[in-house]
């Protein structure tokens, strides 16, 4: 018995051995981040900037933090984020700042890599960019009141917004354009369908390019879907995996999924399947007895 249970042990021990990388991570004290634009002791007049580094092996999160005027001796704190990518784009005024991004896992991390930078101002914003902020892009929804967001712009004095659809190169107007003088306007829609906005910064002397962005809008809930096969209360031989169909008919909005549920009794309250598909049919084997099934269809604005 004792040589059985030292063999047991072993065996145990060796099957722990063989899992115990799957459970280690990466130790990040060892390594840096690479931070990669804006550079180091960078001298611009782009308001806007995208804020990049390398991925560090084994890293979950970075950590970024934007401050003026240095880390070191802080006045404004501009940002401090965690992000799983490697880049983060914020628009800034003229002045003179210091980036640092860290690497860090659930057990360790990098030490922070610091970057400085100066922007200068002027008034030409023709080569600065509009960063669009909500709704994200290509967005789906049901709601036809929406407010549109953007990151405002130092030296712009208001903002040309507009909406089109489908697109501003073949489309009509959905909304005349406004000139806005703050970083947001909420519009309630007409009618559904796909738009484009856009919005673009403006003073006397010059214009940035336009931001443009896309966006759903479906009100219409999708049809009740028809159930067709097997019939009701019909007899299927148990040599055969049934198949369900259903019919949604004609799809005019957004992408539809079904929730398609089955179950062992008339109460509806045993679950036997449940599967959500972009499929009319689904086929299984479910053995013998009687079953129930009903389908609920659900478009991509949550309709």
């Amino acid at each position: 018995m004792r040589r059985g249970a030292i063999i047991c042990l072993s065996l145990v021990a060796v099957l722990l051995w063989t899992c115990k990388p799957d459970f280690i991570e990466i130790d990040l004290s060892k390594f840096s981040v690479t931070l990669n634009t804006p550079a180091n002791n960078l001298q611009t007049t782009t308001l806007t900037q995208t804020f990049w580094w390398d991925r560090v092996e084994g890293a979950t999160w970075y950590e970024i933090q934007v401050v003026s005027p240095a880390i070191d001796s802080p006045a404004v704190l501009l940002l401090d984020s965690t992000t799983a990518l490697n880049q983060y784009t914020l628009t800034l005024t003229p002045g003179q700042y210091e980036w640092q991004v860290r690497a860090f896992n659930n057990s360790s991390s990098t030490d922070f890599s610091i970057f400085g930078f100066t922007i200068d101002s002027t008034p030409d914003i023709s080569s600065q960019i509009i960063v669009l902020t909500a709704p994200v892009n290509n967005l789906i929804t049901n709601d036809s009141t929406i407010t549109f967001k953007w990151d405002t712009l130092y030296n712009a004095d208001d903002y040309r917004f507009e909406i089109a659809i489908p697109d501003f190169n073949n489309g009509t107007e959905e909304l005349a354009p406004q000139a806005v003088e703050i970083g947001s306007i909420t519009h309630s829609f007409k009618q559904e369908g796909v738009f484009q906005w856009r919005v673009r910064g403006q003073n006397a002397f010059s214009n940035t390019p336009y931001t443009t962005f896309t966006i759903e809008i479906d009100t219409t809930r999708p049809n009740v879907p028809l159930l067709v096969n097997p019939a009701y209360n019909e007899i299927l031989p148990d040599s055969i995996n049934p198949t369900l169909f259903w019919d949604r008919g004609t799809v005019t909005g957004s992408t539809i999924m079904d929730s398609l549920y089955i179950y062992a009794d008339s109460s509806l309250t045993n679950l036997v399947r449940g599967v959500f598909t972009a499929n009319t049919s689904y086929s299984d084997s479910l053995g013998l007895g009687d079953f129930y099934w009903r389908v609920i269809s659900i478009d991509a604005a949550s309709n």
